[in-house]
């Protein structure tokens, strides 16, 4: 008796294998699917996208993100390159104020004992006798240092408008200037200053019309002394 001939047992791991064929159309399949998820919405996609690198334990790396990533560093240095600059600017600012309030704090101003007066609502020089103290005056600044500066203070009568007494002020305290460069003074270190009687600069501005400063560094104890000694003459 003929014996029945067995069947050719398949080695493990063949019995699921796919033609080649059809392998290649499930690709091509698969693509288009993909493509046209794609193109019908963008968080599909990249929901597909997620799905495939879990599945093939692949890394996720998107150069956009990176780039933005890189674009927000370089934002944040250009933030703190900018604040930098701005406190170094602040700085410097306030380094220059400080070495003004410095100079300004640096000199003493040693009053004239006698001062300038002027007609009520007047900033004219007509009398003689303002003439010829302005004079003296002159020839006592000629002897001081050349580093002692002269300011000259104009102050204002006790009148209601404001802007007059202002304009009143600077037209005294300039022509007493003016009169001092026109007896030789250098003009270099003269001042001038308006101040009115609202600023509270002289309770009585009427019986000091104009004042005369002389500005000395207050550590030079020499030049104050020079000018102290040259005040007394005057007196004399």
């Amino acid at each position: 008796m003929a014996k029945k001939k067995k069947p050719q047992e398949c080695p493990a791991g063949e019995k699921w294998a796919v033609p080649y064929a059809d392998f290649l159309s499930l690709l091509l399949a698969l693509f288009i699917a993909l493509w046209a998820i794609s193109d019908s919405s963008k968080s599909k996609t990249e929901a597909l996208q997620t799905e495939f690198i879990k599945i093939f334990d692949h890394p996720k790396t998107v150069a956009l993100k990176g780039q933005k990533s890189g674009g927000t560093e370089n934002a944040n240095k250009d933030s703190l390159s900018g604040k930098n600059s701005s406190a170094n600017a602040e700085s410097e600012v306030g380094e220059e104020l400080m070495s003004l309030l410095d100079q300004k704090e640096s000199q003493v101003a040693l009053d004239f004992p006698a001062s300038i007066k002027f007609l009520p609502r007047s900033s004219d020089i007509n009398d003689p006798d303002i003439i010829n103290f302005i004079k003296i005056v002159s020839l006592s600044i000629k002897k001081l240092p050349p580093q002692v500066n002269v300011e000259v203070r104009g102050y204002a009568d006790d009148y209601s408008d404001d802007l007059e007494n202002f304009k009143l002020a600077s037209q005294r305290a300039y022509n007493v200037t003016k009169l001092l460069s026109q007896n030789g003074i250098d003009p270099k270190i003269l001042t001038f200053s308006a101040h009115t009687s609202t600023k509270n600069v002289l309770k009585n501005a009427n019986s000091k019309s104009v004042k005369i400063y002389f500005k000395v560094n207050k550590n030079d104890v020499k030049t104050q002394k020079s000018v102290l000694d040259s005040i007394e003459n005057v007196q004399k």
